[in-house]
């Protein structure tokens, strides 16, 4: 073997090593990869209920062709030597593929992704790194939701893709408070609603003439939309739920699952007595007493990013990227499972009667009907990447965020179709009715609100 070809072995068994000797990074390759597979195989079931996951489906195959080919390629014209990278580059692989399903949508990014495909198909007979740049153009949504946006995304270039946003900002909106780390919109009455981020959080009071933000608060962090109970909002992160109250104080509590390692909390929803916490990627539910501040953990399901619904009968609904629960905690017992979705990523309840939307991230919104304990699919649309999923207050319309980082859509519940398409963005996140005709969304711009009437 060459000096060179030892030196890059060396290199990947450090890179195998490290990730290896990465607790948070292991599991979290080990659950994308479960992931992956159980995408897989809920796609085939899906096909059958709901044909319209075919072109989805088929889409996600192209891209992951695009991806591998040149990278097959280099592997075969390569020393072999340089198959000890396998290991390495296939975990860096779920990561890419995670991204290439939002992140290539749209005709411009279609073209600049082939046409990057197809030269690295080539270049890698001479520069065998050149595999990477098909990877690179899939990692563009990165470009908003990455530290690297912060750099990309500078308050005056913000400033300037805000003004041509749809919607409307808030009356006190300053181009300093622009940054792509907001992430929950939280509505607490008619005229508040809790905007959370990474560096800076707002009450944000609505009246007749706009919104105003006023002063930051002190309560930040990655906090996605949260539960309203006795009057003051409950979010989570990593961890912890935090309670906060319209005056202004707040307070957080640990709250510890199982010993094993979590990298995140994701939903917090108040339902009896108690709120219910979903986690990233052990499938389980911290339950959390406020009053005695005492925390038991319920294993739901194994799955990637569980996020969670109340219903009306007690029951938790929830989703995993690939599967649909109901869940009883009282009984600490699954109530059904069946198929979801390739990449589920974002789920509402119709609070009128207990049905389900489900934004698929490969390109397809899916609602299921409550049937009893378990749901049956009614109907399914496609769209680009969607994210999150919202139903106005009459369960009339819902809206969908797109992971394009781009739009978002109102789409009519009878028959699916979209009625308004809004352009948003970058930082693009969650997303609520405020009221039946205002919806708010969480982006760099901070509070977005539009109009949802047709």
């Amino acid at each position: 073997m060459s000096r060179r070809g030892i030196l890059s072995t060396t290199v990947a068994l450090f890179a195998l090593l490290w990730l290896l000797t990465n607790p948070g990074l292991r599991a979290l390759v080990w659950v994308g990869l479960r992931a992956m597979a159980g995408g897989a195989r809920s796609g085939v079931v899906l096909s059958v209920r709901d044909p319209g996951t075919l072109g989805p489906a088929l889409i996600a195959l192209v891209k992951i062709t695009l991806l591998l080919a040149p990278a097959i390629r280099m592997l075969a014209r390569s020393p072999r030597s340089r198959l000890v990278w396998i290991p390495f580059g296939g975990a860096a692989f779920v990561v890419v593929l995670g991204n290439a399903v939002p992140g290539v949508t749209g005709v411009w990014m279609w073209i600049v992704f082939v046409a990057a495909a197809a030269f690295a198909w080539f270049a890698v007979a001479r520069v065998a790194i050149a595999f990477l740049l098909p990877w690179l153009v899939a990692l563009e949504p990165l470009l908003g939701h990455s530290p690297l946006a912060e750099s990309f995304w500078p308050p005056r270039r913000l400033s300037d893709r805000c003004a041509q946003n749809d919607g409307r900002r808030p009356l006190d909106f300053k181009p300093e408070l622009a940054i792509t780390r907001y992430f929950g919109v939280t509505p607490m009455s008619d005229k508040l609603a809790l905007l959370t981020g990474e560096r800076r959080s707002f009450w944000v009071h609505r009246a007749a003439d706009g919104t105003r933000l006023g002063e930051p608060l002190r309560l930040t962090g990655n906090f996605w939309q949260g539960c309203v109970r006795d009057g003051q909002a409950w979010v989570t992160a990593r961890g912890r739920i935090c309670r906060a109250a319209p005056a202004g104080d707040f307070e957080c509590f640990s709250v510890p699952g199982p010993p094993e390692v979590e990298l995140d909390y994701v939903d917090v929803v108040c339902s009896g007595d108690s709120l219910y916490v979903s986690q990233l990627l052990r499938g389980g539910v911290v339950e959390f007493d406020p009053r005695t501040r005492t925390s038991r953990w319920h294993p739901v399901v194994p799955g990637l990013n569980l996020q969670l619904v109340a219903r009306s009968d007690g029951n938790l609904v929830a989703i995993t990227t690939s599967r649909l629960i109901v869940f009883d905690p009282r009984r600490d017992r699954v109530l059904s499972e069946q198929a979801a979705g390739i990449v589920a990523m974002g789920i509402d309840l119709c609070a009128k009667d207990d049905a389900v939307a489900i934004a698929d991230f490969s390109g397809r919104v899916r609602v299921f009907d409550r049937s009893g304990d378990d749901y049956r699919f009614r109907a399914g649309v496609s769209l680009p990447a969607p994210r999150r999923i919202a139903f106005s207050p009459s369960c009339s319309h819902l809206v969908v965020t797109s992971g394009d980082d781009r739009h978002a859509y109102l789409l009519r519940r009878d028959d699916l179709a979209m009625v308004r398409r809004y352009t948003l963005g970058p930082g693009l996140r969650d997303v609520v009715f405020l009221d039946e005709n205002t919806i708010a969304a969480a982006d760099a711009c901070t509070f977005n609100t539009l109009e949802a009437r047709e």
